[in-house]
């Protein structure tokens, strides 16, 4: 998930301190108080300890009590305030630590009409001409000008099943060098009517070639990455992104594509 910074709290405010000049002004009232009340209700002869705790102690004491809760008040919201900036920073360097997270690219694999290496399609980048012509896609009833993969359009079951093959046997070929134990994860990318044409094949082919069980993540594209970076994060592990970009419906000028990284969360 994105990391929003901005969305954690601001610091907490320094709590200030009782008023102490404020307290002696209620320190006196209390006492001058105390004293008012105690000879205007006290009926006895006025001397002796009980009068004077009565006029004097009293209202210390009542006071002394009072302050006392202020100053526990005072400083459990110090506390408070303290424990909440800290944990406000810990929390700011996680998210910080949370943003930087990467993962290595331990291999790739793509199938694109300018070529199948990286090599090509930046020499077809590079040069400006797209491999476009028309092409008659699953989904359309006219042809279409754009960058086809013929072979997916003459025996589409055919062409997914060779495609499966490449795929698992690279994905064999990166992954062999590594630890057994590590969990494997797998995302899978395409339209709606490929998937249960390739999705029970393609974890069936991996688990016989690599003997390895691939989990299926929910999700496509850069948010199923960030969601494996945010979760698997603690454990080290391998990730298979598998897109296959064959609209049945494309748009001109657009272009089929299959393409594969093998990504790992620990250097």
């Amino acid at each position: 998930m994105p990391v929003w910074l901005d969305a954690i709290p601001e610091k907490a405010p320094k709590i200030p301190r009782p008023g102490t000049g404020r307290w002696l002004l209620f320190l006196a009232f209390v006492m001058l108080g105390g004293i008012a009340l105690t000879l205007w209700c006290w009926t006895s002869e006025r001397t002796g300890f009980v009068f004077w705790f009565t006029a004097l102690g009293l209202p210390f004491c009542t006071w002394g009590l009072l302050f006392g809760l202020r100053r526990v008040a005072y400083k459990a919201e110090q506390v408070g305030a303290e424990s909440r900036n800290v944990d406000r920073e810990a929390l700011i360097d996680s998210e910080i630590l949370r943003g930087q997270r990467c993962a290595w690219i331990l291999g790739t694999y793509i199938q694109a009409p300018a070529g199948n290496k990286a090599d090509d399609l930046l020499e077809a980048m590079k040069v400006a001409a797209p491999a476009i012509d028309f092409s008659h896609p699953r989904g359309c009833d006219k042809p279409v000008r754009y960058a086809a993969l013929t072979e997916y359009q003459s025996d589409l079951t055919k062409a997914l099943t060779a495609a499966v093959t490449k795929l698992t046997t690279r994905v064999e070929g990166i992954v062999q060098p590594l630890p057994p134990e590590l969990p494997c994860w797998l995302v899978l990318d395409c339209d709606n009517d490929l998937y249960p044409l390739i999705e029970e094949q393609l974890k069936a082919d991996l688990s016989l070639k690599t003997g390895r069980i691939f989990r299926l993540m929910s999700g496509k594209g850069l948010s199923a990455f960030d969601a494996w970076l945010d979760k698997r994060w603690d454990n080290p592990g391998i990730l298979v992104a598998i897109t296959l970009s064959l609209p049945a419906s494309p748009r001109e000028d657009d272009a089929d594509a299959v393409s594969m990284v093998v990504l790992s969360n620990r250097k």
